[in-house]
């Protein structure tokens, strides 16, 4: 295990915080070697919070005992910060700031931090798991591994410590042209059914029929990164889609075409792995990342359609506020894994990335900002997620919405982040139906204006033809006759 000094450091201040005798836990951060099969670098770490008591006025639920660590909780915690990890940077073990080490010895101990090893390995699906203790009694790390050959039994690791760890790792780059519009038979689709279809049009289509390259250049996957691109803590990568305009599975709808919804994926790699791991970290980066803006964006419709749906029950119901409260009770039960969509189904803009600095320049986490969402809200949960103080928001993918209006300045007319091309496409032309038919109506006016001029002077000419005649007939009667 190779960790960076950083982590030492932080597990000495933790330490001198921690009262006794309260224990603390936390998730390991870093990157397993995919060409050494026994090595894994560890970044960095994030300290769990502490679970809230609902009967004690919110107060922090303290962990006196290894036994009393609810399991639940850094599962779900996993999941959160697993969330907010770029391609090749995962969860690769927990941690643990304990009062005496003698008290891992003991076998109720042990066995449970198994259990909990063996349920964070399913979540995340690695090929082995980290654990390190810190004593305060002698303030000496301990470092051990497991996996599920082992039985998720600990078996002793020798830790070699770094300084700046993350100078090892580089940052892979691509953007990816997207549009997705949702489909549903009868209306309704399950998150479920989209993460499936997300995984079955990248994997099995997407990546088949396309050419990735490295620096503008085809280059061999055994090839090692560091000798390959020498000196280039950068990598941008280009994903060729051979003759793909769209790809569809059952629910979804993926479009290449369009230049205005712009998905920002990242990756970080070691310099001493090979290129096809690479290849392997910023696909992995590109699905993830879908698969985490489908999850807001599912929450986000559904509460949408819950309070759209409360709205309706309040106008109706304004004389009876029972019922309303009794109905908003009921709509906000509904599932959020399951969406209703209107007929006409909308071409999504998915919720932004943000770009958050955590190792010095190097390594970089993320979080989603809704259409609703702000950025106020980004630092209030990396502040509590993560406990990352005062955190530097580096990057903000650019919204749909932006670039459509700086594309066409007059297209204003809409707040909806969910936007329809068929709708837009029926405004454009009823647009243009609308100047035709006032361009053939001045036309017509500008026409009949100049046929009743014409008229006009074709009668002055034949009142001053007949007006002369007159004058010559009574000529002749008077001189002739």
């Amino acid at each position: 295990m190779i960790i960076n000094s950083n982590i030492k450091i932080t597990l000495e201040e933790r330490s001198n915080k921690l009262e006794q005798p309260h224990i603390e836990i936390g998730l390991l951060i870093g990157q397993e070697s995919e060409i050494s099969e026994q090595q894994t670098y560890v970044l960095g770490l994030f300290p769990t919070p502490l679970n809230i008591s609902n009967t004690d006025n919110n107060k922090p639920i303290n962990i006196d005992s290894i036994s009393s660590i609810d399991k639940e909780w850094i599962l779900e915690y996993c999941h959160q910060v697993n969330i907010m990890l770029y391609g090749g940077i995962d969860i690769v073990g927990i941690y643990m700031i304990i009062p005496d080490s003698d008290s891992l010895n003991e076998k109720n101990n042990e066995s449970f931090i198994m259990k909990l090893l063996k349920s964070i390995h399913t979540t995340i699906n690695s090929k082995s798991l980290q654990f390190i203790s810190y004593s305060k009694k002698t303030g000496l790390i301990n470092g051990k591994t497991t996996n599920s050959t082992q039985l998720y039994r600990l078996k002793s690791t020798e830790i070699k410590v770094i300084n700046n760890l993350e100078n090892e790792f580089l940052s892979l780059h691509c953007i990816l042209p997207i549009d997705i519009k949702l489909k549903s038979k009868n209306g309704m689709i399950s998150f479920e059914n989209v993460k499936k279809d997300i995984v079955e049009i990248f994997e099995n289509q997407l990546f088949k029929e396309s050419v990735i390259l490295f620096e503008n250049e085809l280059v061999n996957g055994n090839e090692i990164i560091s000798q390959q691109f020498k000196s280039k803590p950068k990598l941008n990568i280009d994903l060729l889609i051979n003759q793909l305009d769209s790809i569809s599975a059952s629910s979804l709808e993926f479009n290449f075409n369009n230049n205005n919804n712009n998905t920002h994926c990242i990756a970080y790699i070691h310099q001493l792995e090979q290129i096809k791991t690479a290849f392997k970290f910023i696909k992995k980066d590109i699905i993830k990342s879908v698969e985490s803006r489908f999850d807001l964006l599912f929450n986000e419709i559904s509460n949408n359609n819950n309070n759209n749906n409360n709205n309706n029950n309040n106008n109706n119901n304004n004389n009876n506020n029972n019922n309303n409260n009794n109905n908003n009770n009921n709509n906000n039960s509904d599932n959020q894994d399951n969406i209703k969509l209107s007929k006409e189904s909308p071409i999504l803009e998915l919720p932004r990335r943000v770009n958050i600095q955590w190792l010095s320049n190097n390594i970089s986490i993320c979080d989603y900002l809704s259409s609703n969402g702000t950025i106020d809200d980004c630092y209030k949960i990396i502040n509590d997620l993560l406990q990352i103080t005062s955190p530097k928001i580096n990057s903000i993918e650019s919204s749909k919405n932006n670039n459509n209006n700086n594309n066409n300045n007059n297209n204003n007319n809409n707040n909806n982040n969910y936007k329809n091309n068929n709708k837009l496409s029926n405004k454009k032309e009823n647009n243009e139906i609308k100047e035709n038919k006032d361009t053939q109506s001045n036309l017509t006016k500008s026409s009949t204006s100049q046929l009743q001029r014409t008229k006009q002077t074709n009668n002055s000419y034949l009142i001053i033809i007949i007006s002369g005649i007159v004058l010559m007939v009574a000529f002749y009667f008077k001189f002739f006759v």
